[in-house]
């Protein structure tokens, strides 16, 4: 596996791999120790600070303040954020807003990238512009894109489609820019939408449908699993199964619960 691989196998470990890019330092992996290899303070003053919003943590972890600075690896900082880290309930991590026109080429890039291209309705069929405009948003009965609370990046495009107005049921479609899935943002914006269904509509119930190659295990925690079906679709020469979730009205509060946030 090469050093860029390494870097993205975990979405935030592929965060860091990024800055320490920018930074001219991608001779680095996931184990090397930062500072000995090059990093400078101010360097490691932006790994920790892209961390604690990464992992809504209001300030560095009392066990990794402990730590010698020469010992921190990418993977160790990762760790160590991780562990016990819950979003602070009075940071709101995303906004969701109504999709505009000027959205449309980035809904493209993250729906129908050559790596993304399987990961929602297209399911590997780069469609034409208007096709695309139509797939995305037929029978849909809301939809937004969730972004960061400064409005300086998009973190995912989330909709609920295929409402049953007697059973009371809708689907929800999540497509999560690649360099946030995994990540508690990613959470936050399911949350929101999930709140937005059911304060919005009467609904009873929502439903995802997921293929085990597209959720990030952080996002499958807030979600009850209702069924599945082994070697369902083809993908990467081969075929995966798929897991259906379910949320309940009534799930609201052990949600917020879960994710830090006030339902």
């Amino acid at each position: 596996m090469t050093e860029a691989n390494i870097w993205a196998s975990d979405p935030v470990l592929a965060r860091i791999g990024s800055l320490l890019a920018e930074m001219g330092l991608d001779g680095i992996g996931p184990d090397d120790p930062l500072v000995p290899s090059g990093l400078d303070s101010l360097g490691l003053a932006q790994l920790t600070d892209l961390l604690m919003s990464e992992f809504g943590r209001p300030e560095v972890p009392s066990r990794l303040a402990q730590r010698q600075v020469e010992s921190l690896t990418g993977r160790v900082l990762v760790e160590e954020f991780a562990a016990g880290a819950e979003p602070d309930s009075s940071i709101p991590l995303v906004h969701l807003r109504p999709v505009r026109d000027q959205d449309v080429p980035w809904l493209r890039e993250i729906t129908l990238g050559l790596d993304e291209v399987h990961r929602f309705i297209f399911r590997g069929a780069a469609v034409p512009p208007t096709r695309f405009i139509d797939d995305l948003f037929s029978n849909s009965l809301s939809c937004t894109v969730a972004e960061t609370t400064d409005g300086s990046d998009g973190v995912g495009f989330l909709t609920l489609m295929a409402a049953d107005p007697q059973s009371l049921h809708a689907s929800l479609g999540v497509v999560i820019a690649p360099h946030w899935r995994g990540s508690f943002h990613a959470m936050h914006a399911i949350h929101g939408m999930v709140v937005h269904g059911f304060r919005n509509f009467p609904l009873r119930r929502i439903y995802l449908e997921v293929p085990d190659f597209n959720l990030a295990p952080r996002e499958s925690t807030i979600l009850t699993q209702c069924g599945r079906i082994e070697e369902h679709l083809y993908f990467d020469g081969r075929y995966w199964g798929v897991t259906f979730y379910r949320i309940e009205r009534d799930d609201l509060p052990r949600l917020a619960a879960l994710i830090g946030t006030v339902a």
